[in-house]
């Protein structure tokens, strides 16, 4: 167990590392942006509006959302990212690494049950596999899904 949650940390501070760029304050950033790009802007208030890129000013950030384009200020914006389209890619490869991890797991914990009890329990092992299996599945795939709905952070106010 302290194998599984020093590797999980181990994930999260990696994705942190590479979901960071180098000089995320600067202004200038945005002008990389093409028009239709899909992102997400961070109010200073923490509200989150996507929606895709339309143009942009020396004051403020235009993205078109829900057919409505919308200007936000730029006195107003704590962040701009990128969108991730990759989701569901994520999620999926999560889910199947979890689930494998899981049923290794549960594998070693079902052997260990059988042997600790003197073969007593050894008809619970496939239960004890499909339920670390099952929680594995799940860790994995809300790990995945959380790390490619993350997208890089194109501009953050200082």
């Amino acid at each position: 167990m302290r194998s599984t949650m020093t590797l999980l940390a181990a994930v999260l501070a990696a994705s942190n590392l590479l979901g960071q760029t180098t000089d995320a304050a600067s202004w200038q950033n945005l002008s990389r942006l093409a028009p239709g790009q899909s992102i997400e802007v961070t109010t200073k208030k923490g509200e989150s509006l996507k929606g895709t890129f339309v143009n942009l000013s020396e004051g403020s950030i235009s993205l078109l959302r829900k057919s409505q384009s919308v200007a936000v200020p730029r006195a107003e914006i704590a962040r701009v990212s990128l969108r991730s389209n990759k989701r569901m890619n994520y999620t999926l490869a999560g889910l199947a690494i979890g689930a494998g991890a899981g049923a290794g797991i549960g594998a070693g914990m079902g052997e260990s049950l059988a042997n600790e009890s003197g073969g007593d329990f050894r008809n619970l092992k496939p239960a004890v596999i499909a339920v670390v299996c099952a929680i594995g599945a799940g860790v994995g795939a809300l790990v995945g899904s959380w790390l490619g709905g993350r997208g890089a952070t194109v501009y953050r106010a200082q």
